[in-house]
C-alpha cells in the first residue's frame, strides 16, 4: 500500500504526512528531516509527479509530492547554505593563516572546502539532470523552455563551483 501524497503547503499546524511508524509531521516538521533527495514521474505524457524524499528518525525514507516551484526553493536553498559554509570556513581559514599556496602541511581544511565544493558541483549538477528530466516529461508545455533554461543555470551554477576551486 503506497503512502497517501500531499502537497506541502505553508506550516498551519496541519499533519501533512505520517510515517509507517506511526510519527507525524507538520510542513515545519517535515522540514527538519534529512533531505534524501527528488523522484520525478511521469505522468499522463505532459505532467510530472514530483516526490520530496526525507529521512524519518526511525530510518524509513518518506515521500511527499511537491510543485516544481518548492523544488527549485529547496534548491535555491540548498545552494545558499552551501556558499554561507564554505564561505565562512574560507574566512576561518584566513583568519588562521592557512593560505593553501602558502604551507602545504595546513592543506587539510583547505581540502575539506575542495571536497565541499566538488559535492555542491554534483548537487548542482543532479538538480540539473532532474530539471531536464522534468522538462523533457512535459512535451508541449509552455514550461518545458523554462525547465532547460533552469536546467542550462544549474550546470553553469556547478561550472562557476568548480572554477574556484
Amino acid at each position: 500500500m503506497s503512502p497517501r501524497l500531499t502537497v506541502v503547503k505553508p506550516d498551519d499546524g496541519k499533519v501533512i504526512h505520517t510515517c509507517s511508524c506511526g510519527k507525524t509531521f507538520t510542513a515545519l516538521a517535515w522540514d527538519d528531516l534529512v533531505l534524501v533527495g527528488f523522484i520525478v514521474d511521469e505522468i499522463c505524457g505532459s505532467s510530472a509527479l514530483i516526490l520530496e524524499n526525507r529521512n524519518c528518525p526511525c530510518g524509513s525514507t518518506r515521500g511527499i509530492k511537491i510543485s516544481f516551484e518548492r523544488l527549485v526553493t529547496l534548491f535555491n536553498n540548498q545552494c545558499k547554505s552551501v556558499r554561507r559554509a564554505t564561505s565562512n570556513l574560507v574566512e576561518a581559514l584566513r583568519v588562521r593563516g592557512e593560505v593553501p599556496d602558502r604551507d602545504p602541511e595546513k592543506t587539510g581544511p583547505v581540502e575539506l572546502v575542495r571536497i565541499e565544493r566538488e559535492a555542491c558541483a554534483q548537487e548542482a549538477e543532479k538538480a540539473a539532470a532532474d530539471l531536464r528530466l522534468l522538462a523533457n516529461s512535459r512535451q508541449g508545455s509552455p514550461t518545458k523552455h523554462s525547465l532547460f533554461q533552469r536546467a542550462e543555470l544549474a550546470d553553469e551554477i556547478a561550472q562557476s563551483i568548480r572554477r574556484r576551486t
